[in-house]
């Protein structure tokens, strides 16, 4: 039988029933965490968009934070930023970085952890692109009592799991406003420079015109 390039898509679905109780996890705590969201947006909304790595479908939804600021805000503009190029103050803009108090005694599968393979997970599942397979997993993970993931950043080199998944039902779960640091909110363009990412001034992002390389 011909093998699959190596440069495919290596991490497959979860198997139909497969068992996960025995998955690695890590256990919250009520430690201080990042969460980079929309400024329009609660610090607290679960989307269930398919545009997260780790989103639940509706009536489910997904909120992601990490354990920096760095990495939160490195997560939310991703791709903008990847590359090294400046960003533009109003894309910067667009973003808060929340100070939150997630809360302790949850239970995340540790995809990140050495014997995530032992029940067919890969890297991939932190940052690869085939979202449609990783939120499979998040659905598997949230039917098998999970309360969400923990995985590293795809956006950045930082050693070990840095982010996490939180479970829950879609849109802003009011119930947790109480778990928002009132006065730690970074503005998007302190977060950025204070990550290292240059931000360009030089006018609104309507006044330029994008060259493609």
């Amino acid at each position: 039988m011909a093998s699959a390039p190596r440069s495919a898509p290596a991490q497959r679905p979860p198997h139909p029933g497969q068992d996960l109780s025995a998955f690695p996890y890590e256990t919250s705590t009520a430690d201080t965490k990042f969460r980079a969201h929309g400024a329009a947006f609660s610090a607290w909304y679960f989307s269930s968009s398919t545009n997260g790595r780790f989103n639940l479908k509706s009536p489910r939804g997904t909120n992601c934070f990490a354990d920096s600021a760095r990495t939160a805000i490195r997560e939310a503009l991703g791709e903008l930023v990847s590359d090294g190029q400046p960003i533009f103050a109003d894309d910067a803009a667009a973003v808060r970085v929340s100070s939150i108090i997630p809360p302790a005694g949850k239970k995340y599968a540790n995809i990140a952890d050495g014997d995530a393979v032992l029940h067919h997970v890969n890297r991939e599942m932190c940052a690869g692109e085939d979202y449609p397979v990783y939120q499979e997993w998040a659905t598997a993970f949230d039917d098998s009592g999970f309360d969400g993931v923990r995985y590293a950043s795809r956006f950045t080199t930082d050693p070990g799991p840095n982010s996490w998944a939180l479970f829950g039902p879609e849109n802003e779960d009011k119930t947790k406003a109480h778990a928002v640091r009132k006065g730690d909110e970074i503005d998007g363009i302190t977060a950025c420079i204070n990550a290292g990412i240059t931000v360009l001034y030089r006018g609104p992002k309507a006044t330029f015109r994008i060259v493609p390389l």
